[in-house]
């Protein structure tokens, strides 16, 4: 398993993630984004922590896997940091 993707993100206080399928939203108190994934993940909810698992250990699923969680990481940094950060809002789209 990729040693970044398989770590959760915990999501902080003010920050919500709603999760349909692929579809992942971030909403807090800096913006909202919202980033529909590949079908071969599985992204959910647990214990208040988002979790990507993949299917298999083809090397394109496993580079998938790791940039998934990152960018879900990065959209919850994005918008609970304060004003440096604000162009960081333009990084999944």
């Amino acid at each position: 398993m990729s040693r970044i993707g398989r770590m959760p993100v915990k999501i902080p206080g003010g920050v919500k993630v709603e999760i349909e399928g692929t579809r992942v939203s971030v909403k807090g108190p800096k913006g909202e984004l919202e980033k529909t994934f590949p079908d071969m993940l599985t992204i959910q909810m647990q214990e208040g922590s988002v979790v990507v698992a993949r299917p298999g250990d083809a090397p394109s699923v496993r580079a998938l896997h790791g940039m998934t969680r990152a960018m879900i990481s990065f959209a919850r940094k994005c918008f609970t940091c304060s004003g440096a950060n604000t162009i960081c809002a333009s990084g999944l789209s």
